[in-house]
């Protein structure tokens, strides 16, 4: 609970946040928060947030930017630092399922509940279809607006550091490993039918491609001669 008057508030992980009012924009109100490891600490950095807001890092820009224009930022960096099928993952996801619902709001008026209520709706009508999104890919979803926000607070860009709070809870899935002996039976049916289907199967046993990755081969990306097989597509899942 936070302390009377003084917007400080005792986090899960044993910090202290307080939190300040440094500035109105378009008729909205842009925070600023501190943090420490102990009450009085926060509270004097609060007195003297308030008291000298210039020696605060403020926003980088004229305007608070939207989520979207960060998620842009943050998407071309990581183009250089991922995976190409790690970057489709998140393009698709942001243009799908993120952007279309949170993409047009300030980041900083993204707080617990703004977050809370925008996994709740992909998990009941995320998809054109209006069905859900599974839990696997709700988290995804929320992992990558997470990682966003913390590249806008690297950008200088006041953050309503609660979201990090907000949790999906993924069931545990048991898996059943396959005995020698089932493992010996697959292989065998699988080779008896050199179907597309079980071609791609064996293919995936033996090499541990992904299966966006194997349904996204062309001729081209197999030498027979050198036995490789070249992997630099994926195939999209996420309409």
């Amino acid at each position: 609970m936070p302390r009377k008057d003084e917007n400080i508030y005792k986090r899960k992980d044993g910090r202290w946040e307080g939190r300040y009012i440094k500035a109105h924009i378009d008729s909205r109100t842009v925070y600023g928060y501190v943090y420490g490891k102990t009450y009085k600490e926060v509270k004097k950095k609060l007195l003297f947030a308030k008291m000298h807001p210039t020696n605060i890092p403020t926003v980088d820009c004229k305007a608070v930017l939207l989520f979207s224009a960060y998620a842009k930022l943050w998407l071309s960096e990581k183009e250089a630092t991922v995976k190409y099928s790690t970057y489709i993952k998140y393009s698709n996801l942001l243009n799908r399922y993120i952007n279309p619902s949170i993409g047009n709001a300030s980041v900083d008026t993204l707080g617990y509940d703004e977050i809370t209520n925008f996994c709740s709706k992909l998990l009941h009508s995320g998809r054109k279809d209006k069905t859900g999104l599974s839990q696997k890919m709700t988290s995804d979803c929320l992992t990558v607006v997470k990682s966003i926000i913390r590249y806008a607070a690297r950008k200088k860009c006041t953050i309503d550091s609660s979201v990090f709070e907000v949790s999906i809870k993924l069931k545990n899935k048991q898996l059943r490993v396959l005995s020698m002996q089932e493992q010996e039976a697959l292989l065998e049916y699988l080779r008896d039918d050199p179907t597309p289907i079980n071609v791609g199967v064996l293919i995936s046993l033996f090499t541990g491609i992904r299966i966006g990755e194997l349904c996204a081969l062309q001729w081209g990306d197999i030498s027979v001669t050198n036995r490789t097989i070249s992997v630099s597509k994926t195939f999209d899942f996420y309409e």
